[in-house]
This record gives C-alpha cells, sequence and structure tokens, in this order.
C-alpha cells in the first residue's frame, strides 16, 4: 500500500516550522579601486572590453538623397553585380540610377528595333 503525501492546502495539516531556513548572507568582497583591476588587467594581458571609436567610412562611398524608396532585390550574377559597381563608382551615381539608364537604353534599343 502506498502512503500518500500530506497536502498543504488541507486545513488538517499539522503547521510546518520553516524557521532554520534562512537565506543566506554573502561574505562582504573587499572593495578594489577601478584603476587597480584596470592596472593588474592591463599587466596580465587582458584586452579591453571598453568600446572603440568606429573607423571612418571610406572615402570612395557616396550617399544621394535621390527620392528612391522602393527596394528592388534580385539575383544576378557575380560579374554583373560587379559591373554594376563598377559603372557607378565610374561615374560616381548610385546604383539605382545605373539601373534606370540601363533600363532606359534597353527600351530604347527595342524600340528603334520595332
Amino acid at each position: 500500500m502506498m502512503a500518500t503525501r500530506p497536502s498543504f492546502f488541507d486545513d488538517d495539516t499539522p503547521s510546518v516550522d520553516l524557521s532554520d531556513f534562512t537565506p543566506k548572507t554573502k561574505p562582504e568582497q573587499p572593495t578594489v579601486p577601478p584603476e587597480t583591476v584596470r592596472r593588474v588587467a592591463h599587466e596580465g594581458g587582458f584586452p579591453s572590453r571598453a568600446p572603440v571609436a568606429a573607423p571612418s567610412a571610406p572615402t570612395e562611398r557616396w550617399r544621394w538623397r535621390t527620392g528612391r524608396d522602393t527596394q528592388f532585390n534580385t539575383k544576378v550574377k557575380p560579374e554583373t553585380k560587379r559591373g554594376f559597381q563598377e559603372l557607378a563608382a565610374e561615374l560616381q551615381r548610385p546604383l539605382g540610377e545605373i539601373l534606370e539608364l540601363a533600363l532606359a537604353a534597353l527600351q530604347r534599343e527595342r524600340s528603334s528595333d520595332h
């Protein structure tokens, strides 16, 4: 026969003495000045986790306000992407404008064929 566990929610359960259970106190830690911690870390060869200033932006990067606000993503061959980027760098124009010029040229070519 299996014994049943007492329920703590029943009124006829004897009260439980929990006075022996007290929170443990942490021992007092000596406070070390931050300068000492930095010095010891530096002498020990530990790298700093302090933020470092971000490197400056590359000089060949341009930013234009063109009014183009619609994303156009497509998969292309690496050489096609490289060609667009090289042409944009050479003309110092944004990729969106290069795409617009290419589309206009293709439309002109198709209309002259008809």
